[in-house]
């Protein structure tokens, strides 16, 4: 009994998967975007989703809503994107071109600002390390001024003619 089971659903399985293999993918859509603005809208939706994820506050403010803002700009709908989507996504080698473009254009991107960042960065630590510098210098001068500065003791008759604060006193170095 269990065997006659097994098999039946065994047999159940081929007939089901070579039935799957056989399924075609979507006809062409009327309104199909071509692959250039496929790659377009992808990088676009990427690029301010990535926007939306990194301080969304700012987008809400302006009321821009990434996906709309991106169909607006090309003049498509969603039934129009999702459908071309869906047609791409058999074509596997198709699918996988306009996937790598639109890699090779963030990567692209990224190598862009990540250069424009660190000259940025460097600009930065040279500056702080001038700012530094310059603030040691004359932290220098001063303490060079004091230890070559004669320091003289006020005689007698200075003391007599002006009384002296415990401040002063102590800054004089005098023991009294």
């Amino acid at each position: 009994m269990t065997n006659r089971f097994f098999i039946l659903t065994l047999v159940i399985l081929l007939v089901t998967a070579c039935e799957m293999g056989s399924v075609d993918g979507p006809k062409k859509p009327k309104k199909l975007l071509s692959e250039e603005k496929m790659i377009e809208v992808l990088y676009d939706m990427s690029v301010l989703n990535s926007a939306k994820n990194i301080n969304k506050m700012v987008l809400e403010k302006k009321g821009i809503a990434p996906v709309d803002f991106v169909y607006h700009k090309y003049g498509i709908d969603s039934a129009q994107f999702a459908e071309s989507s869906a047609y791409y996504t058999y074509k596997s080698e198709v699918i996988q071109r306009i996937y790598d473009s639109v890699l090779g254009r963030l990567e692209k991107d990224k190598a862009f600002f990540e250069a424009i960042y660190a000259k940025e960065q460097a600009k930065e630590d040279s500056l702080n390390k001038l700012t530094f510098k310059y603030r040691d210098s004359i932290k220098n001068l001063k303490e060079r001024a004091l230890n070559t500065m004669p320091f003289k003791i006020p005689s007698g008759e200075m003391r007599s003619k002006k009384r002296l604060s415990p401040k002063e006193i102590d800054t004089l170095g005098l023991e009294y």
